[in-house]
C-alpha cells in the first residue's frame, strides 16, 4: 500500500490540475459569453467558422469538478496532531 506522503503528492497534484481545469472552464465561457453578446448587438455578423465551442457541451460540467474537489477532501489523509 502506498505511504501518506504519497498519496498527499497525489492528491495536490490532482487538485492543482482541477483547478487548472476550472480556470479554462471559465475561461471559455467567459470567450462564449462575449461572442454572443458581440454577435446579438453587432449589425455585423461574425464568420460562423469564428464561433466558440463549449468543450464538453454539457451544462453539469462545473458540478463535475466540484464533485471530483470534494471526492479529493475525501480522500486526504488526516494529519496526526
Amino acid at each position: 500500500m502506498r505511504d501518506t506522503y504519497e498519496l498527499q503528492v497525489d492528491i495536490r497534484a490532482i487538485r492543482k490540475a482541477l483547478l487548472i481545469g476550472l480556470e479554462c472552464f471559465g475561461e471559455v465561457e467567459r470567450v462564449i459569453d462575449r461572442h454572443a453578446m458581440l454577435t446579438a448587438h453587432s449589425s455585423t455578423k461574425p464568420d460562423e467558422l469564428l464561433n466558440p465551442l463549449h468543450p464538453t457541451g454539457a451544462p453539469d460540467t462545473i458540478g463535475v469538478f466540484a464533485n471530483a474537489l470534494r471526492l479529493l477532501e475525501n480522500m486526504e489523509p488526516e494529519v496526526a496532531q
